[in-house]
């Protein structure tokens, strides 16, 4: 955990606008990774989420960052991964909730919207020094690789959304689902 907690600083302390996060995101060590999958016309595909930005389950207004805990013993040099957690916090300005574009693209393609968020961390890495930029650059195309990925996930524990939600949000779960629901509502999606 030392590891995580020295990469964390580095990139906090490498914003050139401190302004730019609105609150530090806490950090949250799992024992399992978030395994997506998705029809794509005429194929399934998968997306492994070896780190998230996830609403907080102490307060779900605010965005953490849940990093799959093998990452930590495996790369000990961690800072391109939270580099590019914290530039999803930034480029939600720190507001966790989807937009009705979000949502209509999310519905409509899945992978279209995912990335589309990449793109939009992509977007501020200019936040960061150029050394963290380089890092965070470093672990974008390191982390694409079939054998980072073999290796990342071999002895895994693979979960869906739902699993996560259960484990991460545990006796708070009803009201996260609470949560989600008011704010599909103020968006217009649900009538409660």
């Amino acid at each position: 955990m030392q590891n995580v907690q020295s990469a964390y600083e580095q990139v906090i302390n490498s914003l050139v606008d401190k302004s730019l996060i609105p609150y530090i995101p806490n950090i949250y060590p799992v024992p399992f990774m978030v395994i997506k999958r998705y029809r794509v016309r005429f194929y399934t595909t998968r997306v492994l989420f070896y780190a998230l930005t996830y609403p907080d389950a102490k307060d779900f207004t605010k965005f953490a960052i849940y990093i799959y805990e093998s990452l930590i013993d495996k790369f000990p040099n961690l800072s391109g991964l939270i580099g590019h957690e914290v530039a999803h916090v930034i480029a939600s300005k720190g507001r966790v909730g989807l937009t009705k574009d979000d949502l209509a693209l999310s519905l409509k393609d899945r992978l279209a919207y995912i990335n589309a968020k990449e793109k939009s961390a992509e977007d501020v890495y200019y936040c960061f020094t150029k050394e963290i930029q380089s890092k965070i650059k470093e672990w974008d195309m390191y982390s694409r690789k079939q054998e980072i990925e073999d290796y990342i996930t071999k002895d895994a524990e693979l979960v869906d959304q739902e699993s996560f939600d259960k484990r991460v949000f545990g006796d708070r779960l009803e009201e996260y689902k609470q949560f989600v629901k008011f704010n599909l509502n103020k968006i217009g999606v649900l009538q409660l």
